[in-house]
């Protein structure tokens, strides 16, 4: 596995190679809002993904609407994608219906951390988008807001002892690394950080770096992330996209991580793009969170395969 110093020396070295606005980019400060804001197609997603035409409820989303006692975090996870789209359009009603998403989740979960049915993957992935919600609240200065849904950190401390948490280091240090669900592991070094970040643990932060550069070591040539599923499947593809959207998260809030993530995320998409799913894509509507990931990269590398592809997609967002 290559050292940090290493990594840095090859990635600039890359950038250096690329198209003007790839170099570009790459010059710049990372900064997830500035790219929401600025950005015509993350614009346009934001727009069409509004839910303030619909009712507000009381915060289930998915199935937990059909079966709220089922608790399924999951599908909460829409949330997070209004909060950033609120904070795109600088739209706090569209934030609010964002944090009503999580606070309905924390308000069902249970005295040892767990939330009803959720696996523990999943809970994971959800506390990290909490955490990552909150800073970027609190970044995009919607202070009023970011408190209100910082209220619910003591929840998440409780969550992160339980023996549901996936941050319980025995599956990462054990049963994962026979397996290689590479994206679960990407997710989990992901929510290590972005939960690091926000209760201020260093530890966090540590274990978030060792999970990720173990995830790292295991990109193929080709750009694939090993992820248990048959490399030609759908579900592979889908794994694929979960690791790029986990990566990408990690390189728009910081310059290190953008210079050490540039190239595996380059060629990832590389690997997605020869795919016959992502050719399938074009005449498929895509997940909400799948299509943010693909105009994310067009937007911060400049690649016309994934604005291309996205404008397409938009036409098809009711």
């Amino acid at each position: 596995m290559r050292s940090l110093h290493g990594c840095l020396i090859f990635v600039v070295c890359f950038c250096c190679a690329q198209s003007p606005a790839y170099a570009t980019a790459a010059s710049q400060n990372p900064d997830e809002i500035k790219l929401w804001r600025a950005n015509a197609q993350l614009q346009q997603i934001a727009k069409k993904i509004n839910p303030l035409a619909r009712p507000a409820g009381d915060g289930a989303l998915g199935l937990n609407r059909r079966f709220p006692d089922r608790v399924l975090v999951s599908h909460q996870l829409e949330g997070w994608n209004w909060i950033r789209a609120g904070v795109a359009l600088g739209n706090g009603f569209i934030i609010d219906r964002g944090i009503m998403a999580f606070e309905w989740a924390f308000a069902r979960m249970g005295d040892d951390g767990s939330f009803g049915e959720s696996k523990t993957v999943e809970i994971s992935h959800f506390l990290g988008l909490y955490a990552r919600s909150v800073l970027m609240l609190r970044s995009a200065k919607f202070e009023d807001r970011a408190a209100r849904l910082a209220r619910l950190s003591p929840r998440l401390e409780v969550s992160l002892r339980s023996s549901r948490s996936l941050l319980g280091e025995r599956r990462w240090n054990g049963e994962e690394m026979k397996s290689w669900v590479t994206h679960q592991r990407v997710q989990a070094a992901a929510a290590a950080y972005w939960i690091g970040q926000l209760l201020v643990n260093p530890g966090l932060g540590k274990t978030a770096e060792i999970w990720l550069n173990e995830a790292l070591s295991r990109q193929e040539g080709t750009g694939f992330f090993p992820s248990g599923f048959p490399p030609n499947s759908k579900a592979a593809f889908q794994a694929q996209l979960d690791t790029l959207e986990s990566l990408q998260g990690l390189a728009l809030r910081n310059s290190l991580f953008a210079l050490k993530l540039r190239t595996p995320i380059a060629n990832g998409y590389k690997w997605a793009e020869k795919s016959a799913h992502f050719a399938a894509a074009k005449k498929q509507k895509l997940s909400v969170s799948a299509l943010v990931t693909v105009a994310s990269y067009g937007a911060w590398s400049g690649n016309k395969v994934a604005t291309g592809f996205v404008a397409n997609q938009i036409r098809a967002i009711k």
